[in-house]
C-alpha cells in the first residue's frame, strides 16, 4: 500500500486546488519558514480523522479553512483527499479488491465535517477502522513531527505502550475488548434490573393471590345481589303499572273539563273583537281633532314668538342709538388731543437732524483714515511673511539638494560596481529546443485533461443517479414502514370493533336461535342496514333503541311463530306494500334504511336547538316527537336526554367505523404490496449502479494519475523555461540600462553641486531683507491701533444720535396712525346713527298687525278645545268597556291554563312512569332476565321494603370485604406467566454473560501474546539501530509491571561514553536520535504504508544527520517517506523535491523537482 497523491483545496494557505504527486519513496518538501510546508502534514492528519483543533494548530475546526489574505477573500469550505495505491491488498475487508482507495474529508464554515470513502459518504468511524493496525491515523506513529519526537521519548510508560500496541496490531483487539466490556456491563445492568423485576413480580404474585380469593367471594355475593336487584325491579314495575292506570283515569276527566272552559273563552274573545272595532273608530276621530288642536297651538306660538322678536329688536336699536351718540362726542375730543401731539413730534425731528449729519461726516473721515492705516499695515505684514516663507523654502531646498547630492554620489559608486559585475556574466543556451519540448508536454497535458474531464463527468452523472436511487429507496422504505404501521393500527382497531359487535350479537343468542328455527337466519338486524349522517348516529340509536336488534321480514307467518318463542324478546319489522319516503324536516332524512325504519323516523321531527323544539311541542300530533342533534328527545308530555356517548358505546358508530376500516385495510394492503415491488426494483437498480460507479471510479483514478504526472512534468519544465528566459533577458537589458544610469548619475551630481551653491548665496541675502521688513511692520502696527480708537469714538456718537432720531420718527408715525383711525371710527359711528333712526321709525306698524292675528288664533283654539273634550269622553267610555272584557278573557284563559297544566302534570307523571318502567325493563334486559319469568316466581304479598332489606344485607357483606380488585384473577394469571418469562430471560442473560467473559479472556490471551512478541522484536530493533545512529552506545526497552495487559514501557538510552540514569538527562539532539531509533524499530516490525517526517533532523548536527539519512535511505526500499526539512544533507538524499512558496502573500503554491530526472538532464548536457 502506497500514498500516491495528496489533493488540497481551501485548506489553510492552500486556497487553490493543489495536487502533490508522490511518485518516489523518498520525497522532500522544502521552503522558507511560514510558507505552509507543515500544512501538508496537518492535512494528512486531518483527513484521517483528527477531531482536535489543538493538534491542527487552531482553535476550532473552521480554522482549517482559508480565511483570506490581503488580495483574496475567504472561502467557504476546505477539502483534502488522499489516494492510496492498494495493489498489494494490504487494506483488507470489503476494500481488498480495490486497486486504488480514495479517502476524502471536507468541512464548511459551520465546523461540520463530511467523510467520503471511494466517493461514497461514510462515518469518521469507518475511516479510523480502515486504518486500524496499520500505524496510520491522526495519532499513529506514521506521522512524526519535531514535537512528536520529544513527546514519544518523554512520554509516560502508559502512553508509550500505545505505540507498541499499534505496531502489534492489537488496537483492533482493544476496540473489540472495549465493546465486549460494554456489552458485559450492559448485560450485568440488565441482570440487575431483571432481578429487581423478578423480586417485584414475586411480591405482586403473593399480593394478587390474596386479592384473588377476595375477588372470588365478591363475585359470589354479586351474583346473589344481581338476583335480588332483578326481583326488586319486578316489584317496582308492579307498583308503576298500578300508578299508570290511576293517571289514565284522571287524564280523561281533566280533558273533558278543558273543552268546557275553552268554549267560554271563545265567547268572551268574540265580544272583545266587536268592542275593539268601535274603539278604533272613536280613536281615529279623537286623533283628527287633536291634530287640529295642535296645529292651532303651533300657529299661536309662532305669532307670539314673532311679535316678541320685533319688540326686542326695537328696544335694542334704541339702546344702540344712545351709545353711539355718547361715542361720537368722545371721539371728537380724542381727535383734538392727537393733532396737538403730532405737531410737537414734528418740531422735535427738525431739531435732531442737523446734529446727526455732522456726526456722520466725522465718522466717515475717521473710517477713511483707518482704512489707509490698515492697508499700510497689511502691506508691511505681507512683505515680512513673504520673506519668512522664502527663507524657510530656501533652507528646505538647500537641505534637499545636499541630501540628493550625497545619494547620487553613493548611487554612482553602486552603478560602477554593478557594471563591472554584469560585464563578467555571460549566459547562453539553446532556447528553441526548450520551447519545442515545452510544447510537446503541453499537448500531452491537454489530451490527459480532456480524458480525465470526460471520465469525471461520467462518474458524477452515475453517482448522482445512484444517490437519487438511494434516496428513492429510503423514501420507499419509509412508505413501507408507514403502511405497515397504518395496517397494524387499522387491523387492531377493526378487531376491537368486531369483538364488541360479536359480544352484542352473542347477548341475543335465544332470539337468533328462534330466527334460525323459522328460516330467517340470513336476515340481518336493523342496525346492520343503517347508514346515518354525522352527527346524528347517537340520536338515531336513541330513537330506535327498542328496534336495533329487530329484523325486517315480509312473512306474515311471524305472528304464528311468535307464539312459539317461550323465553326472551323478539323484534320484527314488516315490509309494507308501499314504499315510505323520508320527509325533509324529519329524522328519516338523516339515514338510509329499510322502509319500516323510515316510517318510524318520519314521526320524529328535527329541531336546530332545544328552544325551537320546545316551541314546536304544542303542535305535535299523536305519536310525533322532536329531536335535536345534541341528544334531546322531546314529546308532547315527556323528555329524554342522551349525551356523552362515544363510538365505543354506540353500535351504529361502531358499525360505520367498521365498514370504513374494512375498505381502508384492503386499500392499505394493496398499496403495501405495490410499494414492496417498487422497493425490489429500486434495489436491483442500485446494485447495477454501484458496480458501474466502481468501474468508472477506477477509470477516473487512472486518468487522474496520468493527468497529475503529465501536469507535474509540464509545470516543472515551464518553470525552468520561464526562469531561464527571464534571467537571459534581464542580463541583456540590465547591461544597457546600467551604462545610461551611470551617465545620468554623473550629470545629475554636477547639477546638484551648482544648486547647493546657489541656495547658500540666496540664504544670506534673504536674512538681511527679512530684518528690515520686521522693523517696518512694527511701526505700521502702532499707527493702526491709534486710528482704530479715533474711528470707534466717532462711530459711537453717530449711533447715539441715530437712535434718538429713529425713536422720534416712530412716535410721530404712531400718533399719525392713531389720528387716522379715530377719524375713520367717527365717520362710521355717524353713519350707524342714521341707520338706527330709520329702523326705529319703521318698526311700529308690523307690531300692530301681529297683535291682531294673535287674537284671531286664540278664539279658534277655544272652539277646537271643546271638540277635543267630546271626542276624549267617547274614547274613554269604549276603553273602559274593552278593559272589562279583556279582564274577563284573562280570567277564562287562566282557568284554561290551569286545567292544561294539570293535564300536563298528569301526562309528565305518566311519561315519567313510562320512562322509569322502560328503564327498569332495560335493566332487566341488561341482566338477560325476563319480567314475566321473575313475576311468576314472586309471591303476590312480596313487598319492596322486604326485598330492599335483603339487598342492604348483601351490600353490607360486600362492604365488609373492603376494596376488591376484580382484575386480580386475570392479573394473577398474567403475572404468573410473566414470572416464567422473566426466569427464562434471566437464564439466557446469565449464559450470555459467561460467553462474553470467555471472549474477554481469549482477547486478553491473544493481546498478551502479540504484545510480548512485538515488545521483544521492537526492543531488538532498538538495540540494533541505536548504535548505528550514535556510532555506539546502548538502548533498550523496559516494562514497569509484570502484567502484560497493563504494563507501561520505558526507554533506557546511554550514548557512547555516558552512564545516565534516565532519558531526561540527554540533550535535545540525543533525545531526537533515540526517538528516531525507536520509531524506525517499530517501522521495521510493522511498516506503515508511509511515514511523514516534519523537521525531525532540525536538532541534529551534520554527522548525526548523515547517519539519520543513511538509515532512512535503507528503509526507503520498503517504506515510503515524505520529509519536510531545511537541512541540505537531507535534501541531497531525497529523490523528489517539492518546493512550497508564498510568492502571493498568504497563498501557498508548489514547485516540484524530480532530482533523478534533473541529474539525467545534467548528464546529457
Amino acid at each position: 500500500m502506497k500514498l500516491s497523491t495528496i489533493k488540497l483545496a481551501g485548506f489553510k494557505s492552500f486556497v487553490d486546488p493543489t495536487n502533490i504527486p508522490l511518485t518516489s519513496n523518498l520525497t522532500g518538501i522544502v521552503g522558507p519558514n511560514g510558507c505552509g510546508k507543515s500544512n501538508v502534514i496537518d492535512a494528512v492528519r486531518w483527513v484521517m480523522g483528527e477531531s482536535s483543533a489543538k493538534h491542527l494548530r487552531g482553535d476550532s475546526m473552521a480554522d482549517v479553512i482559508f480565511n483570506g489574505s490581503s488580495a483574496r477573500k475567504p472561502v467557504g469550505q476546505a477539502s483534502i483527499e488522499l489516494i492510496f495505491d492498494n495493489s498489494d491488498g494490504k487494506i483488507g475487508g470489503q476494500f481488498a479488491s480495490f486497486g486504488e482507495i480514495s479517502v476524502r474529508r471536507k468541512v464548511g464554515r459551520d465546523g461540520a465535517s463530511a467523510y467520503y470513502l471511494n466517493g461514497a459518504r461514510c462515518r469518521r468511524k469507518d475511516i479510523t477502522s480502515l486504518f486500524l493496525g496499520t500505524g496510520l491515523g491522526p495519532r499513529g506513529y506514521s506521522i512524526i513531527e519535531q514535537g512528536t519526537i520529544s513527546r514519544i521519548i518523554e512520554a509516560k510508560p502508559e502512553e508509550l505502550r500505545t505505540y507498541l500496541e499499534e505496531a502489534a496490531g492489537i488496537s483492533k483487539y482493544k476496540e473489540r475488548r472495549r465493546e465486549t466490556e460494554n456489552r458485559i456491563r450492559h448485560t450485568r445492568d440488565n441482570l440487575d434490573r431483571l432481578s429487581d423485576l423478578r423480586d417485584e413480580v414475586s411480591k405482586q404474585l403473593e399480593h394478587l393471590q390474596r386479592q384473588k380469593r377476595g375477588a372470588e367471594r365478591y363475585q359470589r355475593y354479586q351474583t346473589e345481589k344481581r338476583q335480588i336487584e332483578a326481583e326488586l325491579i319486578v316489584l317496582r314495575l308492579r307498583e308503576l303499572n298500578t300508578d299508570n292506570d290511576e293517571r289514565e283515569r284522571q287524564l280523561s276527566a281533566r280533558q273533558t273539563e278543558l273543552e268546557a272552559k275553552l268554549s267560554d273563552l271563545r265567547g268572551v274573545e268574540t265580544r272583545i273583537e266587536k268592542t275593539r272595532a268601535g274603539y278604533t273608530d272613536a280613536q281615529d276621530k279623537f286623533n283628527q281633532v287633536q291634530e287640529t288642536f295642535y296645529k292651532v297651538g303651533a300657529d299661536i306660538a309662532r305669532l307670539e314668538q314673532d311679535l316678541q322678536h320685533r319688540r326686542d329688536l326695537k328696544q335694542r336699536q334704541k339702546s344702540e342709538f344712545e351709545e353711539l351718540k355718547q361715542q361720537v362726542d368722545e371721539l371728537e375730543q380724542h381727535l383734538q388731543r392727537d393733532e396737538v401731539e403730532v405737531k410737537a413730534l414734528e418740531k422735535s425731528l427738525l431739531d435732531l437732524e442737523p446734529g446727526l449729519v455732522a456726526a456722520k461726516q466725522e465718522q466717515q473721515q475717521a473710517e477713511s483714515g483707518l482704512q489707509k492705516l490698515q492697508q499700510q499695515n497689511d502691506e508691511a505684514e505681507g512683505y515680512w511673511q513673504k520673506l519668512t516663507t522664502q527663507l524657510a523654502q530656501n533652507d528646505q531646498a538647500l537641505e534637499v539638494a545636499r541630501t540628493d547630492l550625497q545619494h547620487h554620489q553613493r548611487y554612482s559608486e553602486e552603478l560602477g560596481e554593478r557594471q563591472q559585475r554584469l560585464s563578467t556574466d555571460q549566459t547562453g543556451n539553446d532556447l528553441d529546443q526548450r520551447l519545442q519540448d515545452l510544447e510537446q508536454l503541453r499537448s500531452a497535458q491537454s489530451e490527459h485533461q480532456q480524458k480525465a474531464s470526460t471520465a469525471h463527468d461520467q462518474l458524477e452523472m452515475t453517482q448522482k443517479e445512484l444517490n437519487g436511487r438511494r434516496l428513492m429507496r429510503d423514501e420507499i422504505n419509509e412508505r413501507v414502514q408507514s403502511l405497515r404501521d397504518q395496517l397494524a393500527h387499522d387491523g387492531g382497531r377493526k378487531s376491537s370493533l368486531e369483538a364488541l359487535q360479536a359480544h352484542r350479537e352473542s347477548s341475543a343468542a335465544p332470539f337468533h336461535d328462534w330466527l334460525d328455527s323459522h328460516g330467517w337466519k340470513n336476515e340481518s338486524a336493523i342496525w346492520q342496514n343503517l347508514k346515518v349522517e354525522e352527527p346524528w348516529a347517537p340520536v338515531v340509536e336513541m330513537v330506535l333503541s327498542p328496534w336495533l336488534e329487530a329484523v325486517t321480514i315480509a312473512d306474515t307467518a311471524a305472528l304464528t311463530a311468535a307464539e312459539e318463542l317461550e323465553q326472551g324478546q323478539a323484534q320484527l319489522m314488516f315490509f309494507d306494500e308501499y314504499e315510505a319516503n323520508a320527509e325533509a324536516d324529519r329524522l328519516a332524512s338523516k339515514v338510509q334504511a329499510p322502509a319500516p325504519v323510515i316510517a318510524v323516523l318520519n314521526q320524529v321531527r328535527v329541531a336546530p336547538d332545544v328552544a325551537t323544539a320546545w316551541s314546536w311541542r304544542p303542535g305535535l300530533q299523536a305519536g310525533e316527537s322532536i329531536v335535536t342533534a345534541d341528544g334531546v328527545w322531546l314529546g308532547a308530555n315527556w323528555l329524554c336526554i342522551n349525551r356523552g356517548s362515544t363510538s365505543e358505546d354506540s353500535v351504529l358508530a361502531r358499525e360505520a367505523e367498521l365498514r370504513q376500516l374494512e375498505t381502508t385495510v384492503d386499500k392499505t394492503s394493496a398499496k403495501l404490496e405495490e410499494t414492496r415491488s417498487q422497493l425490489k426494483e429500486c434495489d436491483l437498480d442500485i446494485e447495477k449502479l454501484e458496480q458501474q460507479v466502481k468501474n468508472e471510479f477506477s477509470a477516473v483514478r487512472e486518468f487522474d494519475r496520468a493527468l497529475s504526472e503529465s501536469s507535474a512534468r509540464f509545470e516543472e519544465r515551464e518553470q525552468r523555461h520561464q526562469s531561464f528566459r527571464a534571467r537571459l533577458l534581464a542580463a541583456q537589458n540590465e547591461q544597457g540600462e546600467v551604462v545610461n544610469l551611470i551617465e545620468n548619475a554623473e550629470r545629475k551630481t554636477a547639477e546638484l553641486r551648482d544648486t547647493v551653491d546657489r541656495y547658500t548665496t540666496r540664504k544670506a541675502e534673504l536674512v538681511d531683507e527679512h530684518q528690515q521688513a520686521r522693523q517696518q511692520y512694527e511701526s505700521a502696527k502702532t499707527e493702526l491701533e491709534l486710528g482704530r480708537r479715533q474711528a470707534e469714538e466717532a462711530r459711537t456718537l453717530s449711533q447715539t444720535l441715530s437712535v434718538q432720531l429713529e425713536s422720534q420718527k416712530s412716535s410721530q408715525s404712531t400718533a399719525s396712525n392713531a389720528l387716522e383711525r379715530a377719524q375713520r371710527q367717527l365717520e362710521q359711528s355717524k353713519i350707524r346713527q342714521t341707520e338706527l333712526s330709520s329702523g326705529i321709525a319703521g318698526s311700529d306698524q308690523p307690531i300692530t298687525d301681529g297683535e291682531q292675528q294673535l287674537q284671531t288664533q286664540l278664539q279658534q283654539r277655544v272652539e277646537v278645545e271643546e271638540m277635543l273634550a267630546d271626542a276624549r269622553t267617547t274614547v274613554e267610555t269604549l276603553e273602559s268597556e274593552q278593559a272589562k272584557l279583556e279582564q274577563t278573557r284573562i280570567d277564562a284563559d287562566q282557568t284554561v291554563q290551569t286545567v292544561r297544566e294539570a293535564i300536563n302534570d298528569i301526562q309528565l307523571n305518566a311519561q315519567e312512569t313510562r320512562v322509569r318502567r322502560q328503564t327498569l325493563l332495560d335493566q332487566l334486559k341488561e341482566l338477560n332476565l325476563e319480567f314475566e319469568t321473575i313475576d311468576a316466581e314472586l309471591k303476590t304479598e312480596t313487598t319492596v321494603e322486604a326485598w330492599q332489606d335483603r339487598l342492604e344485607k348483601v351490600n353490607r357483606r360486600i362492604t365488609r370485604l373492603g376494596a376488591i380488585n376484580l382484575a386480580a384473577i386475570e392479573e394473577f394469571d398474567e403475572q404468573s406467566e410473566r414470572k416464567q418469562y422473566l426466569d427464562a430471560q434471566n437464564d439466557d442473560l446469565t449464559e450470555g454473560l459467561e460467553t462474553l467473559e470467555k471472549a474477554i479472556k481469549k482477547i486478553d490471551a491473544e493481546t498478551k501474546e502479540r504484545f510480548k512478541e512485538t515488545y521483544d522484536q521492537v526492543n531488538e530493533g532498538l538495540q540494533r539501530l541505536f548504535p548505528k545512529l550514535f556510532g555506539g552506545g546502548k538502548a533498550y526497552l523496559e516494562l514497569n509491571d509484570s502484567d502484560l495487559l497493563n504494563a507501561g514501557v520505558t526507554v533506557m538510552a546511554r550514548p557512547p561514553g555516558k552512564r545516565n540514569s534516565t532519558i531526561h538527562l540527554l540533550s535535545g539532539g540525543e533525545k531526537a536520535l533515540t526517538a528516531v531509533a525507536l520509531v524506525f524499530a517499530i517501522f521495521e516490525l510493522n511498516p506503515a504504508p508511509f511515514c511523514l517526517l516534519d523537521e525531525v533532523d532540525a536538532p541534529l548536527d551534520d554527522n548525526n544527520v548523515g547517519r539519520f539519512c543513511e538509515i532512512v535511505r535503507e528503509m526507503s526500499d520498503h517504506i515510503q517517506f515524505v520529509i519536510i526539512t531545511h537541512n541540505k544533507v537531507t535534501m541531497e538524499m531525497v529523490h523528489q523535491l517539492t518546493g512550497v512558496t508564498m510568492q502571493e502573500a498568504g497563498v501557498s503554491r508548489l514547485v516540484a523537482v524530480d532530482l533523478d530526472q534533473a541529474v539525467e538532464m545534467a548528464a546529457v548536457q
